[in-house]
């Protein structure tokens, strides 16, 4: 199976974790986020929407997971160096709902 595998940082809830610290992987099935405060894995039912956040400029820009899962933070941002409009593309194609 073909996946997508990005190097970043992470936001969730007040906590942040910078480069390289955070790890995302993404295949048809499901979106995997591993981080340094634990794993957080999200099947296609699970995401509401992934959506493309810009706070500085390469320097703060990644996507934001909006999920349904009661038991993870609400806020959960997946902070990455390159364009995240490009990462997002690949998302999508995978068949996840992206804004």
């Amino acid at each position: 199976m073909n996946k997508i595998t990005k190097i970043g940082g992470v936001r969730i809830g007040i906590m942040n974790a910078t480069w390289p610290f955070a790890r995302l992987i993404v295949d048809s099935r499901e979106l995997k986020l591993i981080t340094i405060m634990g794993k957080y894995v999200f099947r296609k039912e699970d995401i509401i929407e992934i959506k493309n956040v810009t706070y500085i400029p390469i320097i703060a820009q990644g996507i934001k997971i909006e999920h349904k899962i009661p038991r993870y933070n609400k806020l959960i941002i997946f902070w990455i160096l390159s364009n995240p409009q490009k990462f997002m593309e690949g998302i999508k194609q995978k068949g996840f709902m992206v804004r």
